[in-house]
């Protein structure tokens, strides 16, 4: 599992402009991915998954993939069986 700390919008506010993200794995080390590294890491196995933290750290979300017929698809994260915009609450670079 890896967390993603940080993410860099390109384009516009919501989650689709989300271009870039800074993540740490699970030795902790620090690396960053394009949108669509991440789309594709996430894709590639059931076992990969992506999480973000609340600032405090007592509440997470699984980070999934949005699947767009005309339009590239992009991450946003899950919680209690429906998305919301935790990816968007995260550090701007």
């Amino acid at each position: 599992m890896i967390e993603i700390t940080a993410r860099h919008m390109e384009g516009g506010v919501g989650n689709e402009h989300i271009a870039n993200v800074k993540y740490t794995n699970a030795d902790g080390v620090r690396k960053e991915t394009s949108r669509q590294g991440m789309v594709d890491w996430l894709n590639k196995s059931k076992a990969n998954k992506a999480i973000v933290y609340s600032r405090d750290r007592r509440s997470s979300a699984y980070v999934g993939v949005v699947d767009r017929t005309n339009a590239p698809d992009y991450i946003r994260t899950f919680a209690d069986g429906k998305w919301n915009d935790n990816l968007l609450a995260l550090p701007e670079y």
